[in-house]
């Protein structure tokens, strides 16, 4: 779970940087502070959360105090520019606590009992935990404990020994430090401080400053003022002693740390790096890490294990195996050895797969590093950091809760990236009940440019569906892929459901609307198709004129020569033929052919409902005589003229366009023929001139099939399923369908020629 929980929050980081890297014109001084702040937002995240769960071991306090370390490396320039010893004394403030072995409790464990004791001064680690705590540069708990002594509680007592009690405060609210304060940081372009990084009133206890001359002379001065309060005689320390003796004893001691006695510092540390802190902090603050950090590390641990064989007293439990990684990386990252740092958290228990695969961005902070980390490995054909980014997805992939995660890292992986993203999403069962995820898989797809891999994961999923009888979702995947060769076959099953649909109900006293429930489920889908022209009777005027176009008279008429003139009536008519044949050339036809029958479809039904309403009205005249006589009927009788006039759109479309192919145009017309019949149908005359066209133009391919000897449901050449009824089927006998449907037509257009003759008049 924390795992998890850091994979998630530290991706947006990580994406950030990537596209920041990616920028050409992004000067050193501007790289540099964007691989800080992610890494100081990395730092955040490790140190925020934690599991609660005492059985999960967690490497995440790990990483983040080895993560803080790099950073002091190779992103912090303060660090040699003398002020290695602050940076180094604030990370040990922040994870000196995995320095402690189990069965001793942490230094802050031990400030936050004293604070709860009634009276600090009686505990017996009081006076070694301030030692402790001076040593390692905790000023502010130092200041904090040395203001709980009970000689502050009353106002009235103390005497002597509150007076050397104040002398100690003020030394240590005056201590030379050297730091930039928060401006010159600030200025500096170093990071704002974080609420993680401790508490903001340790910048009240000391003088900064960031001039090397200038802390010398301070610390000099102060130097001299704390050795002359220890050397102070007159009888101060021993009336001091008399009253406590053991607060005289740890306030000397306190002194002595604070003029850098080696000695002192020794007896105070816990560890070795305790210890190499002491020795920082007060004997050599402007230290360079680079040239000074090996031997200081050193004596360091050569004085704690000179102790330890001594039989040094009051020796707490260490985490004997952290430090020793704690020595290794410190000899390593002060020499800048990035190869040798990767090659030991690698191999390090304390830190995980995540932790290597983005210390290189920490590292990239060393200006060398970046030649080295591009470099090729002619065992694998990628660079390291790349190499290690698939072990770490390695184990992202394992969990169905971090796959999105997976795939994000290795859009970012230029070599082996795109293939591995492919694998993943092949490997992953993405259910067709869960179109989310695979929306989410898809949408990265895009994003990163993996085509061949959303392609891929669309023919599963179009697949799937399939094989559970879905065939609009089916259709919606095939055809979100670019799988037109699917999709068309996915198609096929419901076209020839219609015209088995319409074949069986042609004949009919009522356009009924079909049964089709596979229309339905394809209704999302067809809305999403783009605008179609629809049939526009204006354009299709031409063809009373036998072309397509304009007569030969008025071409002539507009200048052309006579035989320019028979020329271009001549291919108007070829391609009117041609159309009546095969139909408009638009993209998905099947899908179009579609979406004009669910129009239809809604039509009919809205037709259905607004004579059942027509009916139920004429029922009740005799009730509502008076309301019939008034115009109570309109209402009804306006909304069935509605309805007819909603299904000409779709009927014009599939049969005048046509986008319905040639098997499919008589049954469609047979279909269509109680609409032509109605007293409230819409069509104008060129509608209907134009079904005659096609009714002619089926009929004639329907005799050129059968005279080649096609089947008539073989579907080659134009094959015409609807031949049963038209040759006896669909209630008439002989040439009956065909009959009824030219009878249906000649109905309509003489009714179209009174209305329109009316209209005129």
């Amino acid at each position: 779970m924390e795992q998890r929980r850091i994979a998630y929050d530290v991706l947006p980081l990580y994406c950030q940087l990537r596209q920041a890297l990616l920028q050409e014109d992004l000067a050193p001084p501007a790289r540099l502070a964007v691989l800080r702040s992610y890494a100081r937002g990395v730092r955040q995240i490790l140190m925020s959360g934690g599991s609660d769960d005492p059985e999960e071991a967690s490497t995440a306090p790990y990483e983040a105090a080895v993560w803080h370390l790099l950073e002091l490396f190779f992103l912090e320039p303060e660090s040699t520019e003398g002020f290695f010893a602050e940076l180094f004394a604030r990370w040990l403030r922040l994870h000196g606590s995995l320095l402690v072995g189990p069965a001793s409790p942490t230094l802050t464990e031990r400030v936050e009992a004293l604070q709860a004791a009634p009276r600090v001064e009686a505990e017996p680690s009081y006076w070694p935990t301030l030692q402790r705590l001076l040593a390692v540069g905790q000023l502010e708990a130092v200041g904090e404990l040395l203001l709980a002594h009970p000689a502050y509680a009353d106002s009235d007592a103390g005497g002597l020994q509150r007076d050397l009690l104040d002398r100690v405060f003020h030394l240590l609210r005056t201590t030379p430090r050297l730091r930039r304060p928060a401006a010159a940081a600030a200025a500096a372009g170093a990071a704002p401080p974080s609420p993680l990084d401790g508490p903001s009133d340790l910048e009240l206890l000391g003088l900064p400053t960031d001039d090397a001359l200038a802390f010398r002379s301070a610390r000099g001065a102060w130097g001299r003022r704390v050795r002359q309060l220890a050397a102070e005689g007159g009888g101060l320390w021993e009336d001091a002693a008399a009253v406590d003796p053991e607060g005289a004893r740890g306030l000397r001691a306190l002194l002595s740390i604070l003029n850098g006695d080696e000695r002192a510092l020794r007896d105070a540390a816990a560890n070795w790096a305790e210890l190499l802190s002491a020795l920082l902090f007060w004997r050599y603050t402007d230290a360079n890490p680079q040239l000074h950090l090996e031997q200081l590390l050193g004596s360091a641990a050569d004085q704690v294990a000179a102790a330890a064989a001594g039989g040094a007293a009051d020796a707490e439990d260490q985490n004997e195996g952290f430090l020793e990684f704690l020595r290794e990386l410190l000899l390593l990252a002060s020499q800048l050895e990035v190869q040798g740092v990767v090659r030991l958290t690698t191999n390090s228990p304390y830190c995980g797969l995540w932790f290597v695969a983005h210390a290189y961005d920490v590292l990239r902070g060393y200006p060398r590093a970046e030649a080295l980390f591009s470099r090729t490995l002619p065992h694998l054909g990628c660079d390291q950091a790349e190499m290690y980014t698939l072990h770490y997805v390695e184990t992202l992939t394992a969990s169905d809760g971090t796959w999105q995660v997976a795939a994000e890292y290795l859009a970012w992986c230029p070599v082996y990236g795109a293939d591995a993203t492919e694998a993943l999403l092949a490997r992953l069962p993405f259910s067709i009940d869960d179109e989310a995820a695979a929306l989410k898989a898809l949408a990265l797809c895009d994003r990163h440019g993996l085509s061949a891999a959303a392609r891929a994961l669309c023919g599963r999923l179009a697949a799937r569906a399939a094989e559970a009888g879905l065939p609009g979702a089916a259709l919606r995947w095939a055809l979100r892929g670019g799988d037109g060769a699917r999709g068309a076959a996915l198609v096929a099953p419901v076209v020839a459901k219609l015209r088995e649909q319409l074949e069986e109900r042609s004949g009919g006293p009522d356009a009924a609307p079909l049964d089709l429930p596979e229309l339905d489920e394809l209704a999302p889908l067809l809305d999403c198709l783009p605008p179609l022209a629809g049939y526009d009777a204006s354009l299709a005027a031409a063809d009373d004129k036998g072309g397509g176009g304009a007569s030969a008279g008025e071409l002539l008429a507009s200048g052309a020569t006579p035989s320019a003139a028979a020329a271009a009536a001549a291919a108007r008519r070829r391609r009117a033929r041609h159309q009546l044949a095969s139909g408009p050339a638009v993209a998905h036809a099947e899908l179009q052919l579609l979406r004009g029958c669910l129009r239809l479809q809604g039509a009919l039904r809205a037709l259905a409902a607004a004579q059942a309403a027509q009916a139920a009205a004429a029922g009740e005249r005799h009730k509502q005589q008076r309301r019939r006589l008034e115009g109570g009927a309109a209402p009804a009788t306006a909304a069935l003229r509605a309805a007819y006039q909603a299904a000409r759109a779709p009927v014009m479309d599939l049969l005048g366009l046509p986008l319905a192919p040639p098997p499919l145009r008589l049954p469609l017309l047979r279909h269509a023929a109680p609409l032509l019949e109605s007293a409230h149908a819409p069509f104008s005359r060129r509608d209907v001139q134009r079904l005659l066209q096609v009714l002619g133009a089926s009929l004639a391919a329907r005799d050129a099939a059968r005279c080649e000897g096609v089947p008539a449901d073989s579907g080659e050449g134009g094959g015409f399923a609807g031949d049963a009824w038209a040759e006896g089927g669909g209630g008439g006998s002989g040439q009956g369908g065909v009959g009824d449907v030219r009878l249906a037509l000649a109905r309509a257009l003489a009714r179209a020629h009174v209305r329109e003759a009316s209209a005129e008049a």
